[in-house]
């Protein structure tokens, strides 16, 4: 449809503009576009939420702020049945717009969290090959730098539905004298070895 086509483009330049500098992305902000592309993420069109998300992602990278923007926008938890999309590069642009929101700070990690998009980028991730799976892994490994809390919660959530993780104490127990400082840093040596599962899976 010549409406469709015509969206597609808009939200394609509207990307290209933002992707540049945190200016530019709030010249497209201040002209009212997050609320536009926001309403089209649950378009039937699989090519134009690809340009959708990949437009709002190119918005929330620059900074806190503009993240901000993007989040009041409601997109949660809207934006986190695009990762069941059949479209892979739905699922691509999907989570790489979640990494951008979640890599600015613990509290918008934690507004992720609680929505759940992390055990939603989980499930995303193990129903996808290749490189369409490095954006999740990324966004968890940013969730997770954040603090130990949000460590343990990708933790908990890769293991839904499977035997606990290993807890703290167990952790203590199974590691050389020494060897990790802090149960935080073996909290987080566990989600490494469990990132690089996925990523060779």
């Amino acid at each position: 449809e010549p409406e469709i086509a015509l969206k597609r483009i808009a939200a394609s330049a509207l990307s290209d503009i933002s992707k540049h500098s945190p200016e530019l992305a709030q010249t497209v902000v201040d002209a009212g576009a997050i609320a536009h592309l926001a309403q089209m993420i649950l378009n039937p069109d699989a090519k134009l939420k690809r340009q959708v998300l990949s437009a709002l992602s190119q918005i929330a990278k620059h900074s806190v702020d503009l993240a901000e923007m993007v989040v009041e926008a409601e997109i949660f938890p809207v934006v986190l049945t695009c990762l069941k999309d059949k479209d892979e590069y739905v699922k691509k642009n999907a989570c790489t717009l979640i990494r951008e929101i979640a890599k600015h700070t613990p509290e918008l990690s934690q507004l992720i969290v609680n929505a759940g998009g992390v055990a939603a980028v989980i499930d995303c991730i193990g129903s996808c090959k290749g490189n369409i799976r490095l954006p999740g892994i990324m966004m968890l490994g940013y969730v997770a730098a954040h603090s130990e809390n949000l460590a343990m919660a990708v933790i908990i959530s890769k293991w839904r539905g499977w035997p606990a993780p290993p807890s703290p104490a167990t952790l203590t127990r199974l590691a050389p004298s020494g060897s990790f400082p802090s149960v935080g840093q073996r909290q987080r040596g566990w989600l490494r070895l469990e990132l690089c599962t996925v990523a060779v899976a």
